[in-house]
C-alpha cells in the first residue's frame, strides 16, 4: 500500500510538472491565443511576459483571416507588478493597423530586461480602457499575440490553472500520508 501511495504521489507531481507548473515558454518567438469579449469586462486581453535578453522585438496581434477578431489593437506597457485589476506600468507603444490587413504590429521595439504586458482589444481601444479591461466595442473574437526577436529572448509568464494547484496539493498530501504511516 505504501508503494502504491508513493507511486501515485510521484505520478501526480510529474503530471503537474508536465502541465506547466514552474516552467515558462522560452524561445525567440512566443505566441498566445486570446479571446476578446464584446463590451465591458474581458473586452481586453493581457499577455504578460519577461525579457531575459534585451533586444529588438516585433509584437503583433493577428485576427482575420485566420482568427476571428476583425481589427485588433495592441498596447505595450511595462509590468510594474502592482496588485489589483488596473495596469499602472509605463506606456511604451500602441498600434492598430500596421500589420497585414487590419492586424496590429509594434515593429522594431527595443526592450530592456524586465516585465511587460501586451493589452489587446478590438479597434477603437483607448489607453485608459486598455489599462482597466474595458472597451466599448461591438466586436469580439480570437486573436493570436506573437512576441518575436532575432536577438532578444522573452518568457511567457504563465499563471497555473486551479486544477494544477489541486494536483500538486494531492501529491503533497499523499507524501505526508506515506510519512505518517512509516
Amino acid at each position: 500500500m505504501d508503494k502504491l501511495v508513493r507511486v501515485l504521489a510521484l505520478a501526480l507531481m510529474l503530471l503537474c510538472a508536465g502541465a506547466g507548473i514552474g516552467r515558462n515558454a522560452r524561445a525567440n518567438t512566443i505566441t498566445q491565443l486570446e479571446n476578446i469579449d464584446m463590451n465591458g469586462p474581458d473586452a481586453v486581453s493581457y499577455t504578460f511576459f519577461s525579457v531575459t535578453t534585451a533586444g529588438t522585438f516585433n509584437i503583433s496581434a493577428d485576427g482575420l483571416p485566420v482568427y476571428t477578431l476583425a481589427d485588433p489593437q495592441i498596447f505595450l506597457f511595462t509590468d510594474d507588478g502592482s496588485p489589483g485589476g488596473a495596469l499602472t506600468g509605463t506606456f511604451i507603444a500602441t498600434d492598430d493597423d500596421s500589420g497585414p490587413g487590419s492586424n496590429s504590429l509594434i515593429a522594431n521595439q527595443f526592450l530592456n530586461l524586465g516585465n511587460y504586458v501586451v493589452a489587446v482589444g478590438a479597434h477603437v481601444l483607448l489607453e485608459n480602457n486598455a489599462r482597466i479591461d474595458s472597451n466599448a466595442t461591438s466586436d469580439a473574437g480570437t486573436v493570436l499575440v506573437s512576441i518575436a526577436s532575432e536577438q532578444g529572448v522573452a518568457n511567457l509568464q504563465q499563471v497555473p490553472e486551479p486544477a494544477s494547484f489541486l494536483l500538486v496539493g494531492l501529491g503533497l498530501l499523499g507524501l505526508r500520508f506515506v510519512r505518517r504511516r512509516g
